[in-house]
């Protein structure tokens, strides 16, 4: 509801004196008279990990809380990163395993 439509529409507006303007603060932004507005959100949206944390699923029951970690079989020996190296007859030089058995075929 407008001011005119309370009041009537006999309002008179004053327009400030040249005097009133310079005690007044300058106006920011492009000529319109409004600022930048900082306002601060009454329910701001929570991060990534904060929600993930704030929103897992609860240990609420005995049984859950008191469960242990699953116990896995232990792994497998893992095979090895280098290939050994073959010495020579003569004992003078090492080659790789993989350059004796392109020799071998060639």
């Amino acid at each position: 509801m407008s001011v005119s439509a309370i009041f009537g529409t006999g309002l008179v507006t004053v327009a400030a004196s040249p005097a009133l303007r310079q005690f007044q603060t300058p106006k920011l932004g492009n000529g319109g008279g409004l600022g930048m507005v900082i306002e601060c959100s009454s329910r701001p949206q929570k991060k990534s990990t904060a929600h993930h944390r704030k929103t897992r699923p609860k240990k609420t029951q005995p049984w859950d809380i008191k469960r242990k970690p699953t116990v896995y079989a232990p792994l497998p020996p893992l095979p090895p990163d280098w290939s050994p190296l073959a010495l020579s007859s003569d004992g003078s030089s090492a080659t790789s395993a993989g350059d004796l058995v392109s020799d071998a075929v060639a």
